[in-house]
């Protein structure tokens, strides 16, 4: 390898060093978080059935779109039991949770009739990241949501003619603090520069 090679590859690994990671969506996994700092059942909060659920758990860090009720029902689903959340009357195919802090991680249980789901992730009305993945009432699958970002609201779109859901077991982890104000982009810029110097050097010297 030359010089000038060895000089650009070393810069720009040191720039990549800079740059954060991907994020990691938690996709159709059988379980959820572990150990989080919130979990919710959706019994912490005696509702009446069918009452409309938006800031019942505002208390426990989290809030609820218009179209979601207290939704128990006798029949159970794989992660789906006892108290519950759901949009079957009425029908709301696009709902979301806002949460009062910024997470880091957040998963939850959901069960809809056979259709494609997109999940997505905003913060401060940005969007994160987003995926789509089939969803069903009888997969034990059915763990949904992200892992390893900054968010602060999910929005899930329910496919298919019914858009109906329903959801539980809903936990998520604090963001951690914002590091102390250091901008990492002068370091990168200053290592990019030394490369383009030393390119220049070492230029001029195959010149004289």
């Amino acid at each position: 390898m030359t010089f000038v090679r060895k000089i650009v590859f070393t810069a720009a690994a040191l720039i990549g060093m800079a740059m954060p990671a991907q994020a990691a969506s938690v996709i159709s996994a059988t379980v959820g978080l572990s150990g989080a700092d919130t979990q919710l059942n959706f019994g912490e909060v005696a509702i009446a059935n069918n009452t409309a659920v938006t800031t019942q758990f505002l208390g426990s860090g989290v809030t609820f779109s218009n179209g979601i009720r207290y939704n128990p029902q006798t029949t159970n689903f794989a992660n789906i039991s006892g108290d519950r959340l759901g949009n079957f009357s009425p029908v709301s195919a696009n709902f979301s949770m806002f949460f009062v802090d910024d997470v880091a991680d957040a998963t939850f249980s959901m069960v809809t009739n056979p259709t494609n789901t997109t999940f997505t992730a905003l913060l401060n009305g940005v969007i994160v990241e987003s995926f789509n993945t089939a969803t069903t009432f009888s997969s034990a699958s059915n763990f949904y949501g992200f892992t390893g970002i900054v968010f602060d609201q999910i929005t899930v779109s329910v496919g298919g003619n019914s858009g109906a859901m329903l959801l539980d077991n809903l936990a998520f982890n604090a963001a951690p603090p914002p590091p102390p104000a250091v901008v990492p982009l002068p370091a990168s810029g200053m290592m990019l520069l030394f490369a383009l110097g030393g390119i220049g050097l070492y230029g001029r010297r195959r010149a004289g």
